[in-house]
Formats: C-alpha cells, structure tokens, sequence
C-alpha cells in the first residue's frame, strides 16, 4: 500500500479539531439558557483515523477475497490500494475534484464519487462482449481526438503524439509504393516475369519492386501489421490493392488508436515468442463488440472529468510489457528472420532479466513518461500495469520516436535515431612507411538502442562516412581501408540523399539476397531471401548491424599533402531505405530525408597526430 500526503492528512485533522473545540466554546458562550431548550445537535462523524476501507463485490454480490487481483485508486493523486495489506483502502478523496476508480481481473472499471463517507462499497461489472470479429474499427479523427488532444482542452494529449509517430502517417507511400510495385508518382511497374525450370516458376530479374507485381493474385499478410483496421475478421486477409483510395476512415489511419486499445491478451509460443501463423494481430486477443465499447489500458495514474467515463473501461498488463510490442516486431518470411527487433531486445542486457537494475522494456524507451507533454527528455520509469506500483505517470509518450521539430535541419527528425550511436574513439597516426598516410581510427559503439541499430525492415542501415581535406579544400585520396559499397550511392540523385559509393567508410546493415535472383541487397523479403555472406571461421555474416553496447573499429589512411593543416570530416547517417530503391519509387525525401546519427569534425597537422583536435558537431 502506497500513500502519499499522509502527514498532511493527520495535520488536517488536527486543525479540523480544534476548529471543532473553538466552535464549540463560542457556541457555548452565545447561547446560555435558550440552549437549554433547544434540542441536542446531530454530531457530525469524524473521519477515521487512517485510510477508508473499500469493499469491492464481484458479479454475485460478494467481496472478492485477499488473493483476487483488485485495484482501487483515486484520479489524479498518488492514493492507490490492492490486498498486499490484507484490505483495501485510501484516504479521502476531494468530493469536487476526486473519484474513486475500481478494478477488478475480468471485470470493468468502476467509478465512485467523493462523498465525505466513512467506506465505500463498490459493485463491479464482468467484462461483457461478443468476440465480434465483424467489427467495424473506429476512427481516432474522429473519435479519440475529441478527449485525448490537447486542441480541445483535453487533460491528455496523445492523438497529437500519435499523429507524428511511424503508426500513424508517416510510411504511407513507403508502404503503399511496396505493396502496390509503383513509383510515389503512380506509374506501375510490369508484373514480374516467371520462367519454369525443373517443374518450378524461377523469377526473372524484376524491373520494379513490388508485392503485387511478384504476387498479382495474392493478398498477402501485410494488413496484419501495417494496416489492421482493414481486417474485420480475423479469418480473412483483406487484398489492399483499393485501399490507398480510402484514407478517410480508420483503415487510413494505419495502427490507429483501436488497434492497441482493445487488445486484452497476446498469444505466445512456449518460448515467449509469436507464433509463426499468427502474423500481427492474429496473435492478440481482442475485446470487440459493436454493443460494449470497452478500451483497455495499464490504468495508470488517470484524471478523468465531469466525474465520469465516457466510454467503459478495463486493465491488461500486457500493455507495460515487451510482449505486446512482438506482435508486429517479430516476423519470418519463410524461414528468414526479418523483423526482429523484439528478439534483438531479449537477447540484450536490457531484455534478457527482468530481475536486473538494467532490465527495460519497449515502453520504457518508446513510451516515455510525460507529466509535461511538451517535455523532450523523459527518465525512464519502471512501470507495473494493472498494481499500485503504477502509480506515476500521468502520460505515456505515444510518439514512440520522439519525432519532433529540428531547427538546423528545418523538418521534422526523430530524436531517438539521432544520437542511437556515438564514436567511443577518434584516434590519429602519421605512418610514413604507409604511402606516408595520415591513419584515421574511428570506433562507433551502439549507446542507446536496446536493440540493433537499425534494427527491423532490412531497408534500413547505417552509414559511416569519412573524408579528409587538405587546407584548400581539396579532398585526400584514400590510400587503404575500407570503402562504401556501390549500394551506398552512386550519382547526383535529385532528391535529398547524397552518393557515398566509394568514398572511404563502411555501411552497416542486415544485407540479404533473393534466393532466386541473386539480387542484393533485396527489399522484396517477401520472396525467399537469405544472408548475403556467411564466414563460418570467424562466425560472422552480413548482418553487420550494431547490437546494443557493441563496438566496431574500422582504420582509414590518406596521403599527406605537402604542407598544411588538414581538415576529417566524420559522419554516422541513418537511411530508411536502399539508394537505388528510393531512386526507382521516386520517394520524395521530405519525411525520410538521411539522418546525421553523430558527427565530428578534426583540425590538425597530419605529421603530429596527437595534436589533431576534434569537436562533435551532431546532433
């Protein structure tokens, strides 16, 4: 049991008595005999001396008993209760501003206004619905946005936070340009053309990249993930080939606030993960119906007003844990892992024991805590849904990014990618047997993600630039290392990325390949694919992504100009997708333009490398 504001409570009542006895004496003073003759005051019942019992009935009118899973709180304080003292209990609530919101597993939330009683007794609703899988998805425009924005003088603000994360809007013509095999402009490639051999359709190398063009007769399983709410029975995969043409309803909404809302459970293998025939959210067990509009949360710290709920309400811990999250951020495509991000957090320190200080789950990172909305930088809570330990926060982050406006770059930029990485070394050697070379050692290290970084859709990847100039500008020509593949940009692309083939640096990415056409790297994992390398001697692959605390070190050398100093410039730059994919779809790069990671920039005489002075310049 957890109390807060106790000391203040006693005082009160301290106060309350003696402005009692104070009363008590001036009354006695006033009135003399005529108070003789008056009949005996009605004594006001003080308040108990501790917390106010609470007594919850289940469906057949009984208290549940110690070992159910019960919770009561108030709104808007710290005043919560379950049965870890064998009863439950708070202190008084304030009756204009305060109620009193029960729970019990399997049942509704309940809602008891302040009223100065000495107990309160409180009968629960068992949760009531018709599983029905025809359900028609509600739309967050038009209906979450009226309570949870703070447009509309709302306590909460999380349809604006949704609106700016990738749940909402911002992949549609990623997606749709994937799915569909058309550029962003609508031109559509051909269909892929197939060649029996052996009995068996062999693909041909594909002009364009697209599921449609792979599988025109096909509907796929992407709904499942990317758009759920065109699902309005969990028996049938709707084709989304008409989709992109009906934005306006909730399927437009991509996962829409519903889509997670109303999930009360997540089905999982004996290991803790997905079942590989439930893609997305076939693994979640929802609680639909057209007659009960239930919504479930953690029931966390919540302030509701006019003293009521607007709609019905229950509690899933599934939403303070990793699990909920595995649905749709971990999934094979054959037998090849593509998205896995949730199995990259359990194989990490900060997912592999829950019982250690390091322990964080999903929401502690993308869903941060916010008692102000606004705030950029958000500690991360340990938080228990569905207990009294959840007691604070009053809003969780559903920004999930933390996509939010970047001054220098003038557009919005997610705040969590930028400084994922860092250089843990910037090292320097003058080695004239080398060519007589300048050695540039740079390590990057995995900070922050708790999973690789970049971590899910292969398209994604790093990339590490490094280039040296002499005093005038002119850049030094690489005398050995490593240099960025071709993939990495060859050209004058006339959207914002830039060409890094063959400058010096490397790209770390999960590099695959079509099995069937030995294309790489391939965004089409819809097809078989497999890693592009494998070197069983040093057990290392082509998934060169950084895992979390993982350092690479990579050593870089350019000629020596004759004379002067020399200026390295150091970039680490995230990028959403294959240069020449984007080049193909036509993405134009407004809300995906590359992003600097980390960046530094080193001054200095190349013959006196200690001397080499170096500024971190982003982000």
């Amino acid at each position: 049991m957890s109390f807060e504001g106790e000391h203040s409570v006693r005082l009160w009542r301290v106060i309350y008595l003696n402005i009692l006895l104070v009363i008590s004496v001036a009354l006695s003073s006033c009135f003399s005999s005529a108070s003789a003759q008056s009949p005996e005051p009605t004594s006001t019942p003080l308040p108990p001396d501790g917390p106010i019992p609470i007594i919850l009935l289940d469906k057949d009118g009984k208290q549940f008993d110690k070992d159910s899973k019960v919770l009561v709180r108030v709104s808007n304080s710290t005043d919560v209760d379950d049965y870890d003292n064998g009863g439950l209990g708070i202190f008084p609530c304030d009756q204009n501003t305060q109620v009193i919101l029960a729970w019990a597993e399997d049942y509704e939330v309940a809602v008891q206004v302040c009223n100065g009683g000495n107990s309160y007794t409180i009968p629960l609703t068992p949760l009531s619905a018709d599983n029905n899988f025809s359900y028609v998805w509600s739309s967050a425009n038009s209906s979450c946005r009226i309570c949870h924005s703070q447009e509309n003088n709302s306590l909460y603000n999380e349809f604006n936070q949704w609106s700016k994360s990738g749940h909402a809007n911002l992949e549609n013509k990623f997606f749709e340009t994937m799915y569909l095999g058309t550029s962003a402009s609508g031109v559509k490639s051909p269909i892929t053309p197939r060649t029996i051999i052996n009995n068996e359709f062999i693909r041909n190398r594909p002009i364009g990249t697209g599921y449609k063009l792979d599988f025109p007769q096909e509907p796929g399983n992407c709904a499942y993930c990317h758009v759920p709410a065109a699902v309005v029975s969990t028996q049938t995969n709707p084709d989304l080939t008409n989709y992109f043409l009906n934005d306006g309803s909730a399927i437009g909404e991509r996962i829409t606030c519903e889509v997670c809302h109303k999930v009360l459970n997540i089905v999982l293998d004996e290991n803790g993960y997905p079942l590989t025939d439930h893609p997305g959210i076939l693994s979640f067990t929802y609680l639909h119906s057209n007659n009960n509009q239930y919504y479930i949360g953690p029931f966390a710290n919540i302030n509701i007003q006019n003293k009521s709920l607007v709609h019905k309400l229950t509690c899933s811990q599934v939403f303070n844990r990793s699990e909920f999250c595995a649905a749709c951020h971990y999934g094979k495509f054959g037998d090849m892992m593509i998205y896995n991000s949730y199995g990259e957090w359990r194989n990490s320190k900060y997912g592999d024991n829950p019982n250690e200080s390091d322990y964080k789950t999903c929401q502690d990172c993308h869903m941060t805590a916010n008692k102000d909305p606004n705030a950029k930088s958000i500690p991360f809570p340990k938080r228990d849904g569905c207990t009294e330990n959840g007691v604070e926060p009053v809003d969780y982050n559903h920004n999930l990014l933390d996509y939010g406006f970047d001054d220098k770059l003038n557009r919005d930029v997610s705040r969590m990618i930028r400084g994922a990485a860092e250089f843990d070394k910037l090292d320097f050697s003058y080695e004239p047997e080398k060519m007589n070379s300048l050695g540039v050692t740079v390590r990057v290290v995995n900070t922050k993600a708790g999973h690789k970084f970049p971590t899910d859709s292969p398209l994604r990847h790093l990339i590490l630039v490094v280039e040296a100039k002499d005093r005038l500008g002119t850049p030094l020509m690489l005398t050995d290392g490593e240099r960025i593949p071709n993939w990495g940009g060859v050209g004058n692309p006339p959207y914002g990325m830039l060409s890094y083939g063959g400058k010096a640096g490397k790209i770390f990415a999960n590099l695959l390949v079509e099995s069937d056409t030995n294309i790489s790297p391939t965004a089409a994992y819809w097809n078989p694919t497999k890693l592009a390398w494998i070197n069983t001697e040093k057990k290392t692959n082509s998934d060169t992504r950084l895992a979390p605390g993982k350092k690479d070190t990579s050593k870089y050398y350019f000629a020596v100009p004759a004379h002067g100093e020399v200026t390295i410039s150091i970039k680490l730059i995230y990028r959403y997708a294959f240069f020449d994919l984007a080049m193909q779809k036509g993405w134009a790069y407004s809300s995906r333009q590359d992003i600097v990671v980390t960046a530094a920039e080193c001054t200095g005489i190349p013959t006196e490398p200690e001397k080499i002075k170096c500024v971190i310049t982003d982000p």
